[in-house]
């Protein structure tokens, strides 16, 4: 996954659209592309500011944290056990009632 454009560069491209560069222009004296320029000058305007979003980060464990407990008491009793065999531990004790997959 790429970084996000540093702060030093999108001040740069704000600074450049503010005295009136066009995108054109400010997306070759910066060595990025036109949407780039069009991105950050759109998020300068709409929320204020250009910082970056947050990357990377965990997405789907809150999937699996109605199951802690019993996650944490088969664990427990065997520590070696695959994700497809804790799985079908799961779903013994939870019935057709566990939703998740194996990824």
């Amino acid at each position: 996954m790429p970084a996000p454009i540093s702060a030093d560069l999108r001040e740069r491209i704000i600074q450049k659209r503010e005295s009136k560069k066009t995108i054109k222009k400010t997306s070759e004296e910066l060595s990025v592309s036109e949407s780039t320029v069009k991105r950050i000058t759109r998020l300068n305007r709409t929320k204020g500011n250009v910082e970056p979003k947050a990357m990377g980060g965990d997405r789907c464990s809150y999937k699996l944290m109605p199951y802690g407990n019993d996650l944490i008491t088969i664990l427990d009793k065997r520590k070696d056990l695959t994700i497809p065999e804790i799985r079908k531990k799961l779903l013994g004790l939870r019935g057709t009632k566990a939703k998740f997959s194996i990824s």
